[in-house]
């Protein structure tokens, strides 16, 4: 049986029609202490030339692409998510502003990809591949389009991650009697990725960041924990959701009270392998 969380069509609808919850959740890497950028550090590692074929998987918003581009990056640029909603502003961005060369954007499974075998340098995969519900056979997918000489970067979190943010899904599902949802990079996570990941490639570099959330208010917190809502099983009533986050939010608080902030563990990063 295939869980909510490693469902495509289930999370193109419940979780990634469009990007709100994604970035209700990235939006607590801003309070990250020291702040890193998981995505500039990742391609910064690579090296690039400006002229590699490059497929992100997952791309969400293309922002990764766009900015890309904005730097004179000439290669193919190549987004595909499970959901055209992610992408639906990029897309118009780029048709609307004459963006040349064309960034492709499209709605397709990334473990199923329409491209002729050794077609990229480059595959970029954030925070994505724990969704897959077969992660082997889509590592396998991914090689079959990776150039002989190409890369692939794999970034994702730690089990270590947020740890308190993980322990306030499971007093939700408790007070809510619903069953919290399993921390997404469990699948694949820093810890169990580079097994799964030598299945298939030679991993050649890594990075983690070790840091800290610092929060002087609960709301980007409660945000964060509203985008897993409909990932509950079953879907908390809106009775019942608002009453455990008022008790999450009075211990956040509570927190503040007594240090002068609210602390949480910052535990991700990334893999960069080859054939």
């Amino acid at each position: 049986m295939v869980s909510n969380y490693s469902n495509p069509e289930y999370l193109s609808k419940n979780q990634y029609e469009d990007p709100t919850n994604l970035n209700l959740r990235r939006a607590l890497f801003d309070f990250s202490v020291p702040k890193v950028s998981i995505t500039d550090k990742g391609l910064n590692y690579l090296k690039l030339k400006g002229k590699e074929n490059i497929l992100e998987l997952g791309c969400g918003e293309g922002k990764v692409l766009l900015a890309l581009r904005r730097n004179n990056h000439k290669g193919r640029l190549v987004g595909i998510d499970v959901s055209k909603g992610m992408f639906a502003n990029a897309k118009k961005f780029v048709r609307e502003h004459g963006i040349k060369p064309k960034i492709e954007f499209m709605e397709g499974m990334a473990d199923s990809l329409e491209f002729p075998d050794s077609s990229f340098d480059i595959l970029l995969s954030f925070y994505m591949l724990y969704h897959m519900p077969g992660i082997q056979k889509t590592l396998v997918e991914w090689k079959r389009v990776l150039k002989p000489n190409g890369r692939i970067l794999v970034a994702t979190n730690s089990s270590e991650n947020r740890e308190k943010f993980h322990r306030f899904k499971k007093l939700i599902g408790k007070l809510t009697r619903s069953q919290s949802p399993p921390n997404f990079s469990s699948r694949f996570s820093l810890e169990n990725g580079q097994k799964k990941l030598e299945k298939s490639f030679k991993i050649i570099d890594s990075f983690t960041y070790e840091g800290r959330v610092i929060l002087h208010e609960p709301q980007p917190y409660l945000n964060a924990m509203e985008s897993y809502r409909q990932v509950f099983n079953p879907v908390p009533s809106t009775k019942a959701w608002e009453k455990a986050i008022t008790v999450i939010k009075g211990m956040i608080e509570k927190e503040i009270k007594i240090k002068g902030y609210f602390v949480d563990k910052a535990k991700t990063g990334f893999f960069i392998c080859s054939k």
